[in-house]
């Protein structure tokens, strides 16, 4: 059996479940993805794999539902070799809110497939984007790092059907994500001012 890497992907007081959820999707064939990125959710540093190798078939059976299980599944499943598995699992965790949840969403926003792109462009419309702008507040080279990625996938990819950068899904979805992020760090900013603590 392959190391468990997917524990450190989540909080602490999520291990237990992540295990469980893990020995159902994990076989002895499959193998470990490679590489992660690391962000700081509340406080507790994340190292989330850069992609996962699941069947998909086992995959799409632990994401129906709404339970944490089916949460931390489609977590995973964001981060699946599969473009397709990856979109499937988005439109899972789109209306969870959860602070462990955001780290994978914005990661999707830092790629390539466009149908996914779009989705969070229509998700960044909303109102409720409070937990992205406190993550991102608190991870600034990691929004300049999907920003960049942002911008050099448009340039090799989607340059055709979006001729103007301004008009491309993930330009206007990185730009809301930005605007919230600005908000928290103002809020986060007068907080600290308030206890006397230097920011």
């Amino acid at each position: 059996m392959r190391p468990l890497i997917e524990t450190k992907a989540f909080p602490q007081s999520l291990n237990g479940e992540v295990a469980r959820v893990v020995s159902r999707l994990v076989h002895e064939e499959d193998h470990q993805g490679s590489g992660n990125f690391c962000v700081q959710v509340q406080g507790e540093l994340l190292e989330i794999p850069n992609r996962l190798h699941y069947r998909s078939t086992l995959l799409d059976h632990a994401i129906e539902g709404s339970e944490l299980s089916h949460q931390i599944s489609a977590c995973l499943g964001t981060r699946h070799h599969d473009g397709f598995v990856r979109q499937r699992c988005l439109e899972r965790l789109l209306p969870v809110r959860q602070p462990w949840v955001v780290p994978y969403v914005v990661a999707l926003l830092g790629e390539y497939v466009l149908p996914i792109i779009m989705l969070i462009e229509a998700h960044s419309r909303s109102d409720e984007l409070g937990l992205y702008g406190e993550f991102l507040a608190r991870n600034t080279q990691y929004l300049k790092k999907t920003e960049r990625r942002v911008m050099s996938y448009w340039d090799a990819y989607h340059r055709h059907p979006y001729p103007q950068y301004a008009q491309y899904p993930g330009f206007l979805a990185m730009s809301a994500l930005k605007n919230a992020a600005n908000s928290a760090a103002a809020t986060i900013d007068t907080d600290l001012s308030n206890r006397g603590v230097n920011a």
